[in-house]
């Protein structure tokens, strides 16, 4: 694949093409987001009885989606439109583990690291577990002292993650930094430009259009067109712009599953 001047030298890199059809891919992707829906609830409940969490316990689900995404990764895109929507917080991570690997297989990641990619997309929230529930349910802005404490999430998953065990330096740049904007706006430590790494210039993009298109309390659901046009505005002052083009070519416009309103009027699915 083409070499673009944002990715390390020292990454190689690797072209990918579809192994299977949709509709081969369609079962093996439904059993990769049955397993990983199980895996999220069971890890939800164990941060709630204060147990830190094991890369080693994700790590054959991050496998599955990894087969999945290299295979055909319209099959797990198609899935995530079709199912009903769930609110609850780990089903995010699932939403932004498949959109971080289709776009890290779009610019010619090596499976090891579409699969870290997989963790950072699966675990990046998991630190709001530890919040009330009251705050990030609240249908209203939030104060500054919510907001202050809302913000408290991320340094929470790492401290998680990191408890009992090395962390991989792209998984914890990854979630540390998927709030994290090029202006410096962004949090917990207000890194900017090139100070914020490759995982986590594409944790920003993928987190937003994720939050962007599900059921939110305190803001509207955009389609799937509104999230990306929403993208475009950020590029080059709060995302990387270079990577919000991939990330759209990877996605696409009108990912598959997507609702659209032909010129004849009837309305169909991508």
């Amino acid at each position: 694949p083409r070499k673009r001047a944002y990715i390390p030298k020292t990454m190689h890199l690797v072209v990918y093409k579809d192994h299977s059809t949709l509709q081969q891919e369609v079962g093996y992707a439904r059993t990769a987001i049955e397993k990983a829906d199980c895996l999220l609830k069971k890890l939800s409940e164990e941060i709630t009885s204060d147990r830190n969490i094991a890369l080693v316990e994700v790590a054959p689900t991050v496998e599955l989606l990894t087969e999945s995404v290299i295979s055909n990764p319209s099959a797990l895109m198609w899935l995530l439109r079709m199912r009903s929507e769930n609110s609850e917080t780990y089903a995010h991570g699932l939403k932004v583990a498949i959109y971080m690997m289709t776009l890290g297989r779009q610019l010619g990641f090596s499976r090891q690291q579409l699969t870290e990619l997989g963790f950072v997309g699966l675990l990046l929230d998991i630190g709001k577990l530890e919040l009330p529930d009251s705050l990030w349910s609240k249908p209203d802005k939030l104060s500054a002292d919510e907001h202050s404490m809302m913000q408290t999430h991320v340094n929470a998953a790492v401290n998680m993650l990191s408890a009992d065990q090395a962390m991989n330096q792209h998984i914890l740049l990854g979630i540390s930094e998927h709030h994290e904007r090029l202006d410096g706006s962004g949090y917990p430590q207000g890194i900017s430009g090139a100070g914020i790494s490759l995982f986590g210039r594409i944790s920003a993009i993928a987190d937003s259009f994720a939050a962007m298109t599900s059921e939110r309390p305190y803001d509207v659901t955009r389609s799937s067109f509104d999230a990306m046009k929403e993208l475009f505005k950020d590029a080059g002052s709060k995302l990387h712009a270079a990577l919000v083009e991939e990330f759209v070519q990877a996605i696409g416009v009108f990912p598959v599953g997507s609702m659209i309103e032909l010129s004849s009027g009837e309305v169909a699915i991508v």
